[in-house]
């Protein structure tokens, strides 16, 4: 019998794809993967997400403890509400107590993040700058900007800090 897995998911909710992995406790990637997000929550964001999380985890014989998704959008202080994401294709309705909705769907916690805040975390500790003052642009479907301060993302008093508004970008 294969041992069970305790793994964190991750997922980053990109306008045009969406990253996926699957990661131990001991620091190992189980898995990884790219879809197009049009594919995905073409059924609903809940199920969609909960479906492709759960496939991966029966295939790996894992438990998920917990959930951190980053998305291309405004997020509370509380890291539970999305405030606005206007570069993802998504309702209000789909984005109203999602956090439990996934919570209930996945039975573990969940956590939003701005996606750039996700990146500049790890781009800053990968390059061993956790004590400077780091101020980042990244390019995606839209252009996000974050900042790293006093040995975290700044996020400020409404968690939104370092935004410089949706900026869509078109080639």
């Amino acid at each position: 019998m294969q041992k069970q897995h305790n793994v964190v998911a991750g997922v980053d909710m990109g306008a045009t794809h969406i990253r996926f992995c699957l990661r131990t406790a001991e620091g190992e990637t189980l898995h990884c993967e790219k879809k197009r997000t049009a594919e995905v929550i073409a059924p609903d964001l809940v199920s969609g997400i909960g479906e492709m999380i759960d496939e991966q985890l029966r295939r790996f014989n894992a438990r998920c403890h917990g959930l951190v998704m980053g998305f291309p959008a405004l997020v509370s202080k509380n890291k539970r509400t999305i405030i606005s994401t206007p570069n993802l294709p998504l309702t209000a309705a789909d984005l109203y107590d999602l956090a439990d909705k996934l919570e209930n769907t996945l039975n573990c916690p969940v956590e939003f993040s701005r996606d750039v805040n996700l990146q500049l975390s790890w781009d800053v500790v990968e390059n061993s700058l956790t004590q400077q003052l780091v101020l980042a642009a990244y390019l995606g479907t839209g252009m996000g900007f974050a900042v790293w301060m006093n040995g975290a993302p700044w996020t400020g008093a409404h968690g939104v800090a370092g935004e410089l508004g949706h900026i869509p970008w078109e080639i």
